[in-house]
């Protein structure tokens, strides 16, 4: 009798790689609560057969290709609900059937798994001398003696900015210049002139923003490094827009008690602790930065994508890559800044090797636009699930070193915890949520609840992210297991480490420390895209 997909979000690990050419430590069969099952090593998503008796679930999946294998099938049984083991087969034409026996990705297995958030199984995994603890390296006593040399002050005024449901009257204004040279140690001010360098090499690159919205900052720097990613301190989009709109003052919403209790008795946060994923790039060009065209894949939709040329820095990289190559068939998000036309590109499923140059879902973005309420289009989708532009929503550790995040924060829940069918204002569009009426919708806002214990978080760099929770909140935009999204500290001039900030830094902060604001009227899904002029 057919059975829902067993254990949902589980990393079955393979001790080798079932598709020839994959060079992995380990290979990793997962599947998710739309029913689809992948295989790390090039198998992508297929729908899963589901039988249940007794304890044990058989799963049956067929995929065309998978590399070089051709007709490819897998049929396993699951322990669900306890799922510790996938015992099972892959079999392809013209291949000797394998045999495997999986093991559920756990902490301390002894297996490195990055996709599951661990930076260490033991310290020996971990730099300069740092502990693990909990599959997470600490911070050196050097590093958590060290503060960033950071001042700040913030004025509240009076200006109107309007989120989806809901008028607020607050905003910031601030002004900040900053020059960087090679030669001095990075320092930043939200108050004062701020000397930074940069130390990676290659061509040289100047850049000028100003903004005018309710923050308006205005910098100048010079930089060594061809793939140089922006220094978002403060805000990207220089217009209002609901992703930098100060909702610290809105009411908390009728519908917040509902869903905060719903998704806590659904298992609150991906992996069960609100955590940071630091995997996404944003690189930034210049006028010489040239631009590609590309061939579209199966992840590109018409019309809620756009197929344009898309700048490529020389040296950069996609999200969770060294380079430009997808070679673990993830996101590979590629996310590009270009400042002489004030645009932002991003695109999903990304892949450029040598000549070729193949992608996904992109999406184009006027850095100067205040966007309506259904942003690129009502129904349409962007880079990002849920019709948002990705970088807008990023913290750096250069925001953090700031000491301040002037914009709200993007996160994302597993599918089978956000509500299925629907969205809400701000976003225009929904992946694939499978839960249930009670759960919360793509592009619901969370806000920190203002009597949270801020002096219980580790660091000041923590808190800094949390009163960025405070004041901007966060947004709802798309599926997966780790909660917040922050760039990736490999070309920006603060690490993560000096600001004190891991992947656990905000482990204290539950589901029940949140509250819902802005809630709009839910939006049926019907993925019919009408994109705006």
């Amino acid at each position: 009798m057919a059975a829902p997909p067993p254990c949902v979000g589980v990393r079955f690990l393979v001790d080798s790689a079932l598709v020839p050419g994959a060079t992995l430590p380990f290979d990793a069969v997962v599947i998710d609560a739309a029913g689809d099952a992948t295989i790390a090593s090039g198998c992508g998503p297929a729908h899963v057969r589901a039988a249940k008796r007794g304890r044990l679930t058989t799963v049956r999946i067929r995929w065309g290709a998978c590399g070089a294998l051709r007709n490819v099938r897998l049929a396993a049984k699951a322990d669900d609900p306890d799922c510790k083991t996938l015992i099972g087969t892959l079999s392809a034409r013209g291949a000797k059937r394998q045999s495997f026996t999986a093991a559920a990705s756990t902490c301390g297995d002894g297996r490195l798994d990055a996709a599951a958030g661990e930076t260490c199984e033991t310290s020996a995994d971990c730099t300069d001398g740092d502990p693990c603890a909990g599959c997470s390296c600490g911070l050196t006593a050097r590093a958590r003696k060290k503060k960033p040399t950071t001042t700040s002050t913030s004025t509240t005024s009076t200006s109107t900015t309007r989120p989806p449901t809901s008028t607020s009257t607050s905003s910031t204004s601030s002004s900040s210049t900053s020059t960087s040279t090679s030669t001095t140690p990075p320092t930043t001010s939200s108050t004062a002139t701020s000397t930074s360098s940069s130390t990676a090499p290659s061509t040289a690159s100047t850049s000028t923003s100003t903004s005018s919205s309710s923050t308006t900052s205005s910098s100048t720097s010079t930089t060594t490094s061809p793939a140089t990613t922006t220094t978002l301190a403060g805000r990207l989009f220089e217009a209002p827009n609901p992703w930098n709109t100060d909702v610290s003052t809105l009411p908390k919403s009728a519908t917040s008690d509902g869903i905060i209790q719903a998704l806590a008795a659904a298992g609150g946060w991906g992996f069960g602790s609100l955590r940071i994923d630091f995997s996404i790039e944003v690189l930034e060009a210049n006028a010489t930065t040239p631009f590609r065209t590309f061939t579209p894949t199966g992840d590109f939709y018409s019309p809620d994508c756009d197929h344009v040329p898309f700048p490529v820095p020389p040296g950069g990289a996609l999200e969770g890559e060294s380079g430009y190559e997808c070679t673990t068939d993830g996101d590979c998000h590629l996310i590009v800044v270009h400042r002489p036309t004030k645009t932002l590109y991003e695109m999903w499923r990304a892949n450029i090797v040598g000549p070729s140059f193949m992608g996904g879902c992109g999406a184009v973005w006027d850095l100067t636009r205040a966007y309506p309420a259904t942003l690129r289009g009502d129904q349409c989708t962007s880079a990002d699930a849920g019709g948002f532009p990705i970088a807008a929503m990023l913290f750096s550790a250069d925001e953090v070193a700031s000491g301040a995040i002037n914009h709200a924060i993007r996160f994302i829940l597993p599918n089978s915890r956000m509500r299925a069918g629907v969205y809400v204002r701000p976003a225009s569009h929904a992946g694939g949520p499978t839960g249930g009426p009670s759960l919360p919708p793509y592009g619901v806002r969370f806000r920190l609840r203002s009597d949270f214990p801020l002096a219980s978080l580790p660091t000041e760099g923590a808190r800094v992210i949390a009163r960025a929770l405070q004041r901007y909140g966060m947004i709802l935009s798309d599926g997966g297991n780790i909660a917040l999204t922050a760039q990736s500290d490999r070309f920006t001039t603060h690490k993560w480490t000096e600001v004190g900030v891991d992947t656990r830094a905000l482990q204290a902060i539950q589901v029940s420390d949140m509250e819902v604001v802005g809630m709009g009227t839910p939006i049926t899904l019907t993925y019919d895209c009408v994109r705006n002029p």
